[in-house]
């Protein structure tokens, strides 16, 4: 449901909390893998760290979220803060 009809922001702050809290959300982080194209079309450079941030806290594989961080990477630096 939540990335159906939730923005970049709202799914960030979500998986950003469970990173934050130390949850390990299975479906959740199944749903960021299966979206992780959608989340760079649309998310901004602080959202997208975020989603990377709270994997790597959690030790969580994103093969299709890393593959787009790194193909994304020069507009990460050039729109990042």
């Amino acid at each position: 449901w939540l990335f159906q009809n939730g923005n970049p922001q709202e799914i960030a702050n979500c998986v950003w909390s469970c990173g934050k809290l130390g949850v390990k959300s299975p479906k959740l982080f199944d749903e960021l893998e299966n979206h992780a194209e959608w989340l760079f079309q649309n998310g901004n450079p602080q959202e997208i760290a975020n989603c990377v941030w709270s994997c790597g806290k959690l030790g969580v594989r994103s093969p299709k979220l890393f593959d787009e961080l790194e193909n994304h990477a020069n507009w990460l630096f050039q729109n990042g803060n």
